[in-house]
């Protein structure tokens, strides 16, 4: 099977392009769909990763937002259809669910997505716009890791505090009581893979995270373990999100995938690895 991968230089896409080194990879930033088209000749599956950035990213850039999420994948989902791409895998968010005002717990698939901010937005009209080719959406939860593509500082919650804590021994928190769903980066990226290996998944939306929501004191409370050094814990209280944790059965039933780095282990890995 011929891959071709978008988003290799990002967080995600950088350890899926090393787990398959011989995908093919789309360097050009904005591409035209003849180009695109050419391009495609021959692939067999789109993995697509590319148009992340997070919500404070699409806030403080949403021009730049809009033509890396939905003028992307428009283009992309044209071209693979003139060339006679068979499937594209699309990485989508909880973010889809709603951040203030998302669906009760465990948030399943068949929930209704209620974006509420920019980046949830794009993902949606995202998935809405690769459903025009056999797809597979995985909405993935709060990803973390250490990932060796570019974009580093757009890392999630996770990354942002344990560099932190390693640099300045300080972590500032928003809230005391908020918990999320995170999910170790590699788990998100053997996910990918599993569905690009097989038909399992096809035509469905799948949510990939933890299962289970961690509150933000308790991950400031491992990286002190971790760090085996006194980390300053601060709580602004902000109002803001809302706990959200995924229902993670179908990707279990479907895929046969369930996480395997535990977070604890995550972060012990992820602080010694960072810079």
């Amino acid at each position: 099977m011929t891959l071709l991968l978008t988003g290799h230089r990002g967080f995600i896409g950088s350890v899926v392009h090393r787990l398959v080194p011989d995908a093919r990879v789309l360097e050009t930033k904005n591409p035209g769909t003849a180009e695109l088209v050419e391009r495609l000749q021959g692939v067999d599956c789109i993995i697509h990763l590319a148009g992340g950035g997070g919500a404070r990213y699409c806030q403080q850039h949403p021009r730049e937002a809009m033509e890396g999420n939905v003028v992307l994948t428009h283009r992309l989902v044209e071209a693979a259809r003139q060339a006679g791409v068979k499937r594209i895998i699309f990485s989508s968010s909880i973010a889809v669910y709603g951040t203030a005002k998302s669906p009760p717990n465990p948030i399943a698939e068949h929930h209704a997505a209620t974006p509420d901010d920019l980046y949830g937005s794009l993902k949606w009209a995202c998935e809405e716009i690769v459903k025009g080719l056999p797809h597979t959406i995985l909405r993935f939860s709060n990803v973390y890791g250490f990932g060796t593509g570019t974009h580093l500082d757009r890392g999630g919650f996770i990354n942002n505090v344990c560099r932190s804590a390693r640099t300045t021994g300080r972590i500032t928190l928003t809230s005391s009581t908020l918990g999320m769903d995170f999910v170790h980066v590699t788990d998100a990226a053997r996910t990918i893979l599993l569905c690009a290996s097989s038909d399992s998944g096809l035509d469905s939306v799948i949510n990939i995270g933890s299962g289970q929501a961690t509150s933000l004191v308790h991950c400031a409370r491992i990286i002190e373990e971790k760090l085996d050094a006194p980390v300053n814990v601060v709580v602004d209280e902000r109002p803001g999100y809302r706990t959200r944790y995924f229902d993670i059965a179908r990707a279990r039933a479907t895929l046969g995938w369930q996480p395997v780095v535990g977070l604890s282990d995550g972060i012990s890995e992820l602080l010694s690895r960072l810079p």
